[in-house]
């Protein structure tokens, strides 16, 4: 009895009531989607961007490298979907490529670099741009040493990984390929004169492909950062731009694997 009088008094609501109920429920439901819209950590046009352990710099940095690398992206003909596809920067004192599954162990420490892409985990973790380690004499990108505007350049990069995966239309089985397209990148969108003093330390003499084949993780692994000026310098001729890009992502690119 008590059961039935309760169905019909919530029936019978006025309707002025059951107005309000609807336009509250639609107002809650208009803020959630709009701080989800806002639930970056960088610019309203970089959505789904999360910035882990940060200095101030270390925020603008992540900030700027994932600008730069969305508009190398626009600039090619893509529309990279980043409200889809969270990304997050992570800042540690020290980053190693983890080791291979042969040869995992408690001692294992793989090499320690500037920066990764982890795929899994849409995450990059990049090493502290104060570093003692990152600003030493001995380090050095291209040649050059580290500064503020090649360290952005980095994260760039490291963007342009993640931001790939949306394009590929099967798994690669080589990584060459998208290191091509992310120093490709990180050089166009790099200081325009940083860029020219870059690849002057890599002339072209000796730095260009001799075939596309060359696009592969061997010639990547000898030399990165000379497989870096081969990428730039052969992305802007006729044979690279967006249709090498498009190439790679539909697999109609793929260098022969070395067993």
């Amino acid at each position: 009895m008590r059961r039935s009088l309760a169905r019909r008094d919530y029936q019978t609501l006025p309707d002025s009531m059951t107005l309000l109920a609807r336009l509250l429920f639609a107002l809650a439901l208009a803020l959630a989607f709009s701080n989800a819209a806002l639930a970056s950590d960088c610019a309203p046009e970089l959505p789904n961007a999360r910035i882990e352990n940060a200095t101030p710099f270390e925020r603008a940095a992540a900030c700027e490298g994932l600008a730069r690398a969305h508009r190398f992206f626009v600039a090619q003909g893509f529309s990279p979907a980043l409200d889809r596809q969270p990304i997050t920067f992570r800042f540690a004192p020290i980053v190693r490529i983890p080791c291979l599954e042969r040869d995992a162990s408690a001692s294992c420490e793989g090499p320690r670099v500037a920066g990764l892409f982890d795929a899994q985990n849409a995450l990059i973790v990049s090493t502290r741009a104060d570093d003692p380690w990152m600003r030493s004499a001995q380090r050095h990108y291209f040649k050059l040493r580290y500064d503020n505007e090649l360290y952005i350049s980095v994260l760039a990069h490291e963007a342009t990984h993640a931001i790939n995966k949306q394009f590929y239309r099967f798994e690669p089985d080589q990584h060459g390929p998208d290191e091509y397209i992310a120093y490709a990148s990180q050089l166009w969108s790099m200081d325009p004169a940083m860029r020219a003093q870059a690849l002057s330390k890599y002339p072209p003499k000796r730095f260009t492909f001799r075939t596309e084949l060359n696009i592969n993780d061997i010639t990547h692994f000898m030399d990165p950062h000379g497989f870096g000026a081969m990428s730039y310098r052969h992305f802007l001729t006729p044979a690279g731009g967006s249709a090498m890009m498009r190439r790679i992502y539909s697999g109609a690119y793929r260098p022969p694997t070395m067993d």
